[in-house]
């Protein structure tokens, strides 16, 4: 529905069981256009109970640095089942 009203065409991505060893527990999601943007990384919290959109703070590395880590921050927290109507 909302992407029939938007003309948006969706790709789906899941996270199977994310806990279990092996398994993938986050998605790195990179825009691919003319206009630039800074990936996100998404990821469940079952602490919390929600989603979890973080940023990276470093896009830029030093020629010799072999980590190369983005340190990504948190930039927002997405409770599950936010709107949806308690029928008590």
């Amino acid at each position: 529905m909302v992407g029939e009203k938007m003309n948006k065409k969706i790709k789906r991505v899941k996270l199977e069981y994310p806990r279990t060893e092996g398994n993938a527990n986050a998605i790195l999601l990179d825009l691919i256009d003319v206009r630039a943007s800074d990936g996100i990384l998404i990821e469940y919290d079952f602490y919390r109970d929600g989603w979890v959109i973080s940023q990276p703070t470093v896009l830029k590395w030093d020629i010799d640095d072999k980590e190369c880590d983005p340190k990504y921050k948190e930039s927002a927290f997405i409770p599950s089942w936010q709107y949806i109507e308690d029928d008590e």
